[in-house]
This record gives C-alpha cells, sequence and structure tokens, in this order.
C-alpha cells in the first residue's frame, strides 16, 4: 500500500463528498505491485489490505503495471472491481541503455577497474529481506567455483547492508563482490556487466530486469511475481522455477560458457524491453486513458489537448 496513494485518494474522496457537487475530482491510482506478501507481520498485512479494499471502491480506474498484479489484486485479494481495472506496463527512459555498445562497455570497464577478461555479474535492487540478497552471495560463491575471474556487483542499498557484506566477508568473497551502494550511473554499471541476475521472493514489474536487458544483457531469474510479464520467452532471458542459489549458479554458468548465445539474448532482450517498456508507449497509453475516463476525443502525442472538459486530480 503506497502512502502517497492512500493520502491522495482520501484527500479526493473528502473533496468530492464536501465540495465537488457535480463536477467530483476523477480518482486513478496505480498499483505497481503490492506489499500484501513478505513485507510486513500478519496483523499490519491485514490492516493494509483492509483499507486499499475500502479506498479501491472509491476510485475509478485502477491501474495494474502487469496483468500478473491485476489477477493477484483481483482474485488473490479481492482488491477492486474488474471493469475498474485497465493494464498499463511501466514505461522508462531506456535511451541511456539502449546506447551502450561495444565501446561504451569497455570505457565502463575502464572506469569502474574491472579487468576485460572477467566475467561480470550485477544485482542490482534494496538490500531488504523481500530481494533476498544472501542468496546472490550463496549463488556467487558457485559461480566463483566454475569461473575464478568472475567479479560480482551489488548496486543499492538498505537494512541489511552490513548484514550482507558481513557475510561476503564469511564466504571469503569480500574481494570478488563489490557494494556500490546507489548510483546515479546505471548504464556505466550495466556497459561494464556480463550477466544480470534477480533473486527476489516477489516481485511486481521487476525494472532491474527490464533495464538490463535495455542494456543488451541476459538475466536470469526465478519466476516469481510478475517476472514472466517481463521474461515472455527463453529468447531474451531465463526463468528457474527454484530460485535456489544452486539453479541460479548453474543457470549463470550456462550462460558465462555460452558468450555468442549471450549477445543473441542480450540483442533480443533489448529489442523486447525497448518496445515494451519505453517511455514513448506510456506516454501514449496514459494519454488514451485519461482522455477514455475523461470522455475527451482522442489526441495524438504531437496536438496538444484542448482545454476543456471535467479535469483529472
Amino acid at each position: 500500500m503506497a502512502k502517497a496513494g492512500a493520502i491522495g485518494r482520501q484527500a479526493a474522496i473528502v473533496y468530492n463528498t464536501l465540495w465537488a457537487g457535480n463536477h467530483p475530482a476523477k480518482l486513478v491510482h496505480t498499483y505497481h505491485g503490492h506489499v500484501l506478501e513478505g513485507y510486513f507481520s500478519a496483523p499490519k498485512t491485514a490492516l493494509f489490505l483492509a483499507a486499499e479494499k475500502l479506498l479501491a471502491r472509491r476510485t475509478d480506474t485502477l491501474i495494474a503495471v502487469s496483468e500478473k498484479v491485476r489477477q493477484e489484486l483481483l482474485k488473490q485479494y479481492r482488491i477492486g472491481r474488474e471493469d475498474r481495472f485497465q493494464v498499463v506496463p511501466l514505461g522508462l527512459d531506456l535511451a541511456p541503455l539502449e546506447a551502450i555498445d561495444n565501446t561504451a562497455r569497455r570505457d565502463a570497464r575502464k572506469q569502474l577497474g574491472i579487468p576485460e577478461e572477467a566475467k561480470v555479474i550485477v544485482w542490482v535492487g534494496r538490500l531488504t529481506p523481500i530481494k533476498q540478497p544472501e542468496v546472490f552471495l550463496d549463488a556467487a560463491k558457485l559461480i566463483k567455483l566454475r569461473h575464478p575471474q568472475a567479479i560480482f556487483l551489488v548496486v543499492g542499498d538498505g537494512e541489511l547492508r552490513s548484514e550482507v557484506e558481513s557475510k561476503a566477508r564469511a564466504l571469503k568473497m569480500a574481494n570478488d563482490i563489490r557494494f556500490l551502494g546507489w548510483r546515479g550511473d546505471l548504464a556505466t554499471i550495466y556497459a561494464a556487466s556480463n550477466l544480470s541476475l534477480l533473486t527476489s521472493r516477489n516481485e511486481g514489474t521487476p525494472v532491474a530486469i527490464i533495464e538490463a536487458m535495455a542494456s543488451g544483457l541476459p538475466s536470469v531469474s526465478p519466476n516469481v511475481g510478475g517476472v514472466r510479464d517481463v521474461i515472455t520467452d527463453p529468447s531474451v532471458g531465463t526463468i528457474v522455477e527454484e530460485g535456489s542459489p544452486e539453479s541460479l549458479a548453474a543457470t549463470a554458468c550456462a550462460l558465462l560458457d555460452s558468450p555468442d548465445h549471450c549477445r543473441q539474448i542480450g540483442k533480443s532482450a533489448r529489442s523486447s524491453a525497448v518496445g515494451r517498456f519505453g517511455f514513448a508507449r506510456l506516454v501514449s497509453d496514459i494519454t488514451a486513458l485519461y482522455h477514455g475516463l475523461l470522455n475527451l476525443p482522442p489526441v495524438s502525442l504531437g496536438q496538444a489537448p484542448r482545454d476543456s472538459g471535467p479535469r483529472l486530480s
């Protein structure tokens, strides 16, 4: 349950009830995922679920970023009505990642001090229990046995950072795993990498996989949440049914052993990600959604909408 989304809808409901009269604000809420599994205690989760059900009844349009998220909210948690839900996939500015080429890859390795011959596996996310960063470390230990020159990049921060860093030292991997914290130069990180690994216990739409795909990298991920909405075919990435360190490591090693296959997956993955999750597509989808909600005529992206009709709040 997003705090901003909950407070914003409560404010709009109060406005509609007390002051709107015949011109109520239209309420739109987007679910990028949910926190109803694996995040909080059972009592707190039940409280969030009850609040979300109440708010959904007063919301005109509910947007889910994937069909998987929509189905979970409707069928599993009974949030909202089917006729109020629409699926609008994420849209990201992928241009800097799409621009990565061989020159950028060489430059990125020089910048990060990574040998050209090293195999680099990247993990991007919050260091929190739901993301299971410890699984990445266990998989890294196994990958290292097959690829002694491998380097592992952990990009992100969170409550588990000190614990995960301690585990890296305990595994005698402190020199092989680089904890980079939050970075503003993700294009450089992805450019320096050969493979992306996801270890989450649950995901809405995994942005890290979309970014890796747009960067031309193959990804390995467990079959959780909305992963299958992004990795739709083996030609654009690999999903393992069991997200254990052993299965993730075995799949990663098989890819690292086949550089030509990796390059082909990366090429297909980039085309898929840019086409389905680019910013221009999102603008088009949201424009069409709002115009439909407000009963306005369709508008092309190059045409400024007319300043008339009801407004969204």
